[in-house]
């Protein structure tokens, strides 16, 4: 599950929001002058930018949406929208309005002074008004609609989400509430995501975090696109375990689990490549698919030298756990006795025990086996020799677990492992 950072996260809006507050598109081009209303509203709003006082914010502000109300509402709707919107939001950004919620006098509205009005839904209705006019006015809308509100919001709903338990629905509340301000960042979809799925909810889960992704996806910004990648792995993991535990639809989580670690291994990054893998190779292994096992690893049997020391053990691990013996039968066995006896599983925890302490008493790439996962994965400088120190220490529990009885590091010549049952291929 994920486990949201917030202290990054303040950084990251505001970044976001300079930028798409600079980018001015020639295809929306929005009248702020006219009629006079709208034209004396915006000189209020740079008189309130400049104020040093929240007093004399908070006049300028009242004075804009007094202004905004009167007149020929049909006259220049667009642009009457575009201000109000801003208008409000400049209203939220002050203290007294951290809540999003105010008596209409206070803002401004000389009609229904004592009714109580919503600052998050007045905001989505203005802009609303001009994105609908013209689509390619999103982009100046959006940089107002991420505004120190928006931020706000989603960083609470973090916190929430993070202390989880009873704080799980304010999270998901508050997170609600954030896309009504703005809805193409991933941030509130995966706190709405984690909420489902602590409810257990697998179904809404999968749908919120698909979500997440979706709109990640149509950003180049390389924190968002990591972000993107870090939800594609959650999501596998997180149909992979309702798989295996047998909750739900087994057919759409086997689907949904594949779907997310084949868009990951597409696009891994610098962190995700071995995670990709593991993933694949896990719902390989569930399924029974002995070729897509197979296929999980190819790449480190064909160019060992190009991958990492861990990235080799994770291929030979999978392989151990796969378990087949052999040529590779067409049926994957997972039965204890198959573990014991798989050549494969023993070579696995054999090079565990790799060291750069002393001579190598025995290279590992003496061992013979008829299995796909030939010794050349084992000729890279990091895992050539095994050896004798840290035997116990490092391979204990692969080794109880494969079946395999020995006091002394395999290395020494004078002490070899020795399996339940017959191991093929042993030296």
């Amino acid at each position: 599950m994920l486990v949201f950072r917030t202290r990054a996260l303040p950084a990251l809006m505001i970044a976001t929001v300079s930028v798409a507050a600079g980018a001015q598109q020639k295809a929306c081009e929005i009248d702020e002058g006219q009629p006079a209303q709208v034209a004396r509203a915006m000189l209020d709003l740079q008189m309130m930018q400049s104020s040093n006082k929240p007093e004399d914010a908070a006049k300028a502000l009242r004075d804009a949406i007094k202004l905004l109300s009167e007149g020929d509402q049909k006259r220049n709707p667009v642009g009457r929208a575009f201000v109000m919107g801003k208008t409000l939001v400049s209203w939220m950004a002050q203290p007294s309005m951290a809540s999003g919620y105010s008596p209409r006098a206070a803002l401004g509205f000389t009609t229904d002074p004592t009714g109580n009005y919503d600052l998050v839904a007045g905001i989505d209705s203005a802009f609303s008004v001009v994105e609908a006019s013209n689509p390619d006015c999103l982009g100046q809308t959006a940089g107002w609609r991420q505004q120190k509100a928006w931020v706000d919001m989603v960083n609470k709903a973090f916190e929430l989400s993070n202390e989880g338990g009873a704080k799980t629905d304010s999270a998901v509340v508050i997170a609600k509430r954030s896309l009504q301000l703005y809805k193409n960042a991933p941030y509130a979809y995966m706190v709405l995501a984690k909420g489902a799925a602590e409810k257990n909810n697998a179904v809404e889960a999968i749908s919120q975090y698909k979500q997440a992704i979706a709109v990640s996806s149509k950003d180049t910004a390389a924190s968002v696109v990591d972000m993107r990648r870090q939800v594609l792995m959650t999501l596998g993991n997180f149909a992979a375990d309702l798989y295996e535990a047998g909750t739900g639809d087994k057919a759409m989580l086997m689907t949904e689990a594949k779907a997310a670690y084949d868009a990951l291994a597409k696009d891994p990054g610098t962190k995700y490549a071995d995670a990709a893998r593991a993933g694949q190779a896990r719902l390989a292994q569930m399924s029974g698919d002995v070729n897509a096992i197979k296929a999980t690893y190819a790449d480190q049997l064909a160019n060992p030298g190009a991958f990492s020391y861990a990235s080799l053990m994770g291929a030979a691990v999978t392989a151990a756990k796969s378990c087949v013996s052999g040529r590779w039968a067409p049926k994957v066995n997972s039965s204890p006795s198959c573990f014991r006896n798989s050549s494969v599983s023993t070579r696995a925890s054999m090079s565990t025990c790799s060291s750069s302490r002393g001579p190598p008493r025995r290279p590992a790439s003496t061992w013979r086996s008829s299995s796909p996962l030939s010794p050349q994965i084992f000729r890279t400088p990091a895992s050539r020799w095994t050896c004798r120190r840290g035997w116990r220490r490092t391979t204990a529990a692969t080794t109880a677990r494969a079946g395999i009885r020995t006091s002394t590091c395999p290395c020494s010549r004078s002490s070899t492992p020795r399996a339940a049952a017959p191991t093929p291929g042993r030296p």
